[in-house]
């Protein structure tokens, strides 16, 4: 029996709202930045640890945490385009918990995928269909360079 849960947003959460607060003000960052600096550490070893044991969840479970992963992952994203259209605040360390947390998020976000469709039958795509979609692939794609040409 586990006897452990995560809740990824509650952890995130004062992440991102830290982050938000102070945007790209290097000023504002200064201020809380061994606070934002730890709470990304304890995000990311957390999210390490957990994902050993993600097999012990059941489908509800990790159903619902796939769900916030999902969320977390995509405010790490915007936070991570509007850091690096600033340099990161020039801050390589930073930087460096941004990615690593966002490299982080998406493991964790497969395996729990992985997890979550165990199992699940393959349907294959019947070759016909296959053909048809090639087909009108196609024809877009060279309708678009036709219609390029004519500017």
């Amino acid at each position: 029996m586990f006897l452990f849960t995560l809740d990824i947003e509650k952890k995130a959460n004062p992440i991102i709202r830290k982050i938000n607060d102070f945007g790209v003000s290097s000023q504002l960052y200064n201020t809380s930045k061994k606070s934002v600096n730890e709470n990304l550490d304890d995000l990311i070893l957390v999210i390490e640890g957990f994902s050993n044991h993600i097999q012990d969840l059941n489908k509800n479970q990790s159903e619902a945490l796939i769900e916030q992963t999902k969320k977390t992952f995509n405010s790490f994203v915007e936070i991570d385009d509007e850091l690096k259209a600033h340099n990161y605040l020039d801050d390589n360390e930073f930087k460096e918990k941004i990615q690593y947390s966002l490299k982080t998020l998406s493991k964790f976000k497969s395996l729990l995928h992985i997890y979550i469709t165990q199992g699940t039958p393959v349907v294959r795509t019947h070759d016909s269909l296959k053909e048809a979609l090639s087909r009108i692939s196609r024809g877009a794609a060279l309708n678009n360079i036709y219609k390029n040409s004519l500017q």
